[in-house]
């Protein structure tokens, strides 16, 4: 449900409208939020695939989600932050199924094999089975030492389940070059967890706004009109840096090895991508 606002002069359609960059088709065809309900319905049916949006943004989602069950496309009134955003439709999974299990799949991620990144999200699935206290994040091994991408130090070899030591927030160039160094692997927010254990994370750290939302989810007698009203009074909160970042001890992160993956989420990763698309059709 975000804003895209870094790549927004990027993202314009035919009209020359500004398109937030969940709902562009880089690559003419599909959109980013296509590319990911395609990766979603890989591992489920639709039936089972959850998607938060915004409410401004009703023009541009509703042709991607058309398919799906009108319970399972959350409206998000306001954008309070990747935490509210995930913890709005995390809920109403839970009501639905108590003992989910959950993948989180960000809409702007662009994955050149989806085997790849398939076949690691089911050992993940599989850990989290095995160990159900377990919250296991999805880390793509980097080329670089990108400055624009969030790492994840951890313990360990690079190619297994590693448990998480720090979150290093877009650092720059030198201590970019000795994360990677070190082992360290980028943070694609692709997380794999029981629901009950991913509900703790927000227990511990955000109880405040997890009481407002499940207040509002279990009594609301006028859901709509009330989430809105709840939503201009929560403050935005970050998934990374207020939830993430403070429950190191309780995360472990597996590597994605091979599958070309990409946060589009930059004007420099989206040309690249673009130029890329365009030197592929040519050939």
């Amino acid at each position: 449900a975000g804003e895209g606002s870094r790549v927004r002069s990027l993202t314009k359609n035919a009209d020359g409208v500004c398109v937030p960059k969940q709902f562009f088709a880089v690559d003419g065809q599909r959109t980013m939020l296509g590319w990911t309900l395609d990766r979603a319905t890989r591992l489920v049916p639709k039936e089972r695939v959850v998607v938060v949006v915004a409410k401004e943004h009703d023009g541009f989602w509703r042709r991607d989600l058309a398919d799906l069950p009108d319970e399972n496309v959350v409206i998000q009134p306001f954008n309070r932050g990747t935490a509210v955003g995930l913890l709005l439709p995390f809920l109403k999974v839970l009501q639905r199924d108590p003992q989910a299990r959950v993948v989180v799949l960000p809409s702007d991620h662009h994955v050149a094999d989806e085997e790849a990144l398939e076949r690691t999200i089911h050992e993940a699935l599989g850990a989290v089975h095995l160990d159900g206290k377990r919250v296991v994040l999805l880390g793509a091994v980097p080329r670089e030492p990108d400055t624009e991408y969030g790492w994840i130090a951890a313990s360990g070899a690079v190619d297994g389940l590693r448990e998480v030591t720090a979150f290093v927030e877009k650092p720059d160039r030198e201590t970019a070059r000795a994360l990677m160094d070190g082992g360290a692997i980028l943070n694609t927010l692709i997380l794999v967890a029981d629901g009950a254990s991913l509900l703790g994370l927000f227990a511990t750290h955000l109880p405040g706004v997890l009481d407002a939302l499940l207040s509002w989810r279990d009594a609301a007698r006028v859901p709509e009109r009330e989430l809105e009203d709840l939503c201009r009074s929560l403050p935005a909160h970050d998934l990374s840096r207020d939830v993430l970042r403070l429950s190191c001890e309780r995360l472990s992160v597996l590597p994605v090895l091979d599958s070309g993956w990409s946060d589009l989420g930059t004007p420099d990763r989206l040309r690249l991508f673009h130029r890329q698309q365009t030197a592929f059709m040519a050939s």
